[in-house]
């Protein structure tokens, strides 16, 4: 009766025992769930041939029969059981009193079924190790992106030196040809005739354009750069902005078109680099003036956002507009729309990349919508001095 209870105890909590006399010879075996795997044959065999886990410790399997140590245990032991099914067992090696006379006379093996906590440390340890490699992997790519960006600097500082250099040789000779053109129209070493004044004007537009050209790269290399810095005084931008359109407005005539300015009264002042904001101004009346053909309407409209912190400048036309897929890329360094090349619109694709990136250094926005064949709408916003 008394092993029937015991076996039931132990089928229960799935535990297990191999017992040994003091020669480390197996006399029992009491495995009622199949814990162990097949057994059979293990009745008389020595302990550490059917535990090959022992196998080299019988001087410590002694001393534990003695009373000399303390009892032996081992952690997950990895088994098959009877069902063919991976196990993981805890392994507790004992000595049995039988009287008070000897210290031990049997030696008892005692497994714990510790599968599912086997499982999550072998899990856990697998998580591990794989966290292991991935960090390893992340500071191999750490380094390969350090490295790449060690030789994107400096190809970029190249690239820089080398476009300020080339700008700042070029910008000599061109206001030579540019002032000895105006000299030759002007009649200073003789009369003109109409066809070598028309050659003159060509002669003197290239230049300037030239001179624009490395103007916009100049900044370009500065944004890049750090090196661009405003000088921000509190203006009145609507005074700035009536001024530009007033010097603009001859070349929207000459190109047949109609500039409108529409500016909202009692405007706050604006925190601006007036040299800056000039320029910002400009670049967008002048691609509205180069995207728009004759007869379109360019409309300038000047007023403060919802919020009141922010001045917004709006310019409109009725031009040739920006393709979808064309516009996340609007703004970016030399990008240009497919509809430039459609209307053969001079420029190297540097007006709005320079143009947004003041607005940035300004502390304002740039944003626009467009339709095509039916125009855009290009916003920027300044800071008011006031704002909150």
């Amino acid at each position: 009766m008394e092993s029937v209870v015991v076996e039931t105890l132990l089928a229960n909590r799935r535990v297990a025992w191999v017992a040994a006399d003091e020669s480390l010879t197996v006399i029992s075996i009491v495995d009622s769930t199949g814990l162990l795997g097949p057994t059979g044959g293990w009745l008389g065999e020595p302990l550490p041939h059917v535990l090959p886990e022992l196998v080299g410790s019988e001087p410590d399997l002694e001393a534990i029969l003695s009373g000399r140590v303390d009892p032996l245990h081992i952690e997950f032991i990895e088994r098959e059981d009877q069902a063919g099914l991976t196990v993981y067992v805890r392994m507790v090696v004992v000595a049995g009193n039988s009287d008070a006379a000897r210290v031990g006379s049997k030696l008892y093996c005692i497994f714990e079924d510790m599968t599912d906590l086997g499982i999550s440390r072998q899990r856990l340890t697998q998580s591990r190790n794989d966290l292991l490699l991935a960090q390893r992997s992340l500071a191999g790519a750490v380094l390969d992106l350090q490295t790449s960006n060690a030789e994107l600097h400096r190809l970029t500082d190249m690239k820089s030196v080398f476009v300020s250099v080339a700008a700042h040789e070029l910008r000599t000779p061109l206001a030579v040809i540019s002032s000895y053109a105006d000299l030759l129209a002007q009649g200073v070493v003789g009369e003109l005739n109409n066809r070598q004044l028309q050659s003159l004007g060509i002669i003197r537009d290239g230049a300037e354009r030239l001179l624009q050209i490395t103007a916009n790269l100049l900044d370009m290399t500065r944004i890049e750069s750090g090196r661009l810095e405003l000088v921000l005084h509190v203006l009145d931008l609507g005074e700035l902005v009536a001024s530009i359109v007033e010097e603009q407005r001859p070349l929207f005539e000459q190109a047949n078109l109609d500039l409108s300015l529409s500016i909202e009264p009692a405007l706050p002042l604006a925190l601006l680099d007036e040299l800056r904001a000039t320029q910002i101004v400009v670049n967008l009346l002048s691609n509205a003036r180069k995207y728009t053909p004759g007869g379109g309407t360019v409309q300038v409209a000047l007023g403060c956002s919802a919020d009141l912190s922010e001045l917004r400048l709006a310019v409109s036309d009725t031009g040739v507009g920006i393709a979808p897929e064309d516009q996340p890329e609007i703004g970016t360094w030399l990008f240009r729309a497919k509809s430039a090349k459609e209307i053969s619109a001079k420029g190297v694709g540097l007006g709005l990349y320079i143009t947004r990136s003041l607005v940035e250094l300004h502390g304002g926005r740039f944003w626009f919508e467009s339709t095509p064949g039916a125009g855009s709408v290009f916003h920027v916003t300044f800071l008011a001095a006031d704002g909150s």
